[in-house]
């Protein structure tokens, strides 16, 4: 494994910068799911420890759990965010991904040259957008006059569901239904929780069954989500800012639970950045409605989560170092080939795995 030679204080440790090759690896494009495992928790599941992995199928989660853990959720729901118009008779794609105001957003255009300060976006059903500024990353700013509509119902009209580009296929309305977990419930993404598209009705029953506490968080995905680290050092990498939220039942329900050795199961990456977000350093967890840009990196202490359930990642991701950290870059890189070996199925609508932290 190597490093660069220099250090550098994070999150008040210290730690060796590392490279963003060593977050790489090759995937053969027929491992890209295009469509997700019918029914949902059919699909594979490879437990990761320290020592071994295992190859299980997603209905055996609940024999993998014990009685007292706690399964966290990001309970946030994918918008139609992805709508089509017309600017000066020219046809232009905007992909909206964060709310300033009621009926305000900042927005990602294609093509992105066309839309100028002020200019005009009309859409199929008679409503309008208009640009009134720009973020600092010089993404616009619109405002959607939608008559009598609210804006949900604008989106529902106007909308589709913003499925990541690399499946290489158009979107379709199987994808209404699969690109969306059982439990969303807080509208607010561009993409999915990819990890908790597993669960069905079924699964969730019988964890409760089994007395397992499931709760809730949210974490808003945005654009950041599909984007690479271009950076050779990893600590200059920059995450775009997500909102999260935790309600004061929840977080005090969490802290009893860790306090009581319940093991905490984050739900995804996101509910894990959730829940290490609104964290202090004894592993207290506070109420958050707040944005976030946390970067877990290896040297991150991790504060609240014991167990994460998450998909198989891009490579030279944020999530694929978020998941190094959590249980090591070897044991990754490891269980990563074997997927690839025994044909396992990669990101959105793939397989998934539960890795234990490394202690």
């Amino acid at each position: 494994m190597s490093y660069d030679k220099h250090i550098l204080i994070y999150n008040r440790y210290l730690i060796l910068i590392m490279i963003v090759d060593q977050f790489d690896y090759n995937l053969p494009p027929e491992r890209i799911a295009k469509r997700p495992a019918r029914p949902r928790d059919s699909s594979k599941l490879m437990h990761i420890s320290e020592h071994s992995i295992k190859d299980k199928y997603f209905y055996q989660l609940p024999e993998m759990l014990k009685k007292n853990d706690v399964l966290v959720f990001n309970n946030t729901r994918v918008l139609p965010a992805r709508i089509f118009g017309e600017v000066s008779k020219r046809k232009i794609e905007l992909l909206i991904h964060r709310q300033e105001e009621d009926y305000i957003w900042q927005v990602l255009a294609r093509p992105s040259k066309i839309l100028r300060d002020n200019d005009i976006v009309n859409f199929p059903d008679s409503s309008y957008a208009q640009v009134i500024g720009r973020t600092k990353h010089n993404f616009p700013i619109l405002k959607f006059f939608t008559g009598n509509k609210s804006f949900k119902h604008f989106l529902d009209l106007n909308g589709q569901v913003p499925i990541p580009p690399y499946l290489n296929r158009k979107y379709d309305n199987e994808d209404i239904v699969d690109y969306q977990t059982v439990f969303a419930s807080e509208d607010g993404s561009v993409a999915a929780p990819t990890a908790g598209l597993h669960f069905t009705e079924r699964i969730i029953q019988k964890i409760k069954d089994m007395g397992i506490i499931i709760e809730f968080v949210t974490l808003h995905i945005g654009i950041g989500t599909f984007k690479n680290i271009t950076e050779k050092d990893i600590i200059n990498h920059k995450m775009h800012e997500e909102y999260i939220s935790i309600t004061e039942d929840v977080a005090k329900r969490l802290n009893n639970a860790k306090s009581n050795g319940s093991r905490i199961v984050a739900v995804g990456t996101t509910a894990l950045r959730t829940l290490e977000s609104s964290s202090l350093d004894g592993g207290v967890i506070l109420p958050s409605s707040k944005f976030t840009d946390l970067f877990v990196m290896p040297g991150y202490k991790f504060k609240i989560v014991d167990l994460l359930l998450t998909n198989f990642h891009l490579p030279r991701s944020s999530l694929m170092v978020l998941i190094s950290a959590f249980a090591g870059i070897e044991i990754i890189k490891k269980s990563y080939q074997y997927a690839i070996d025994n044909n396992y199925r990669f990101y959105s609508y793939g397989d998934a795995c539960l890795i234990e932290r490394k202690k």
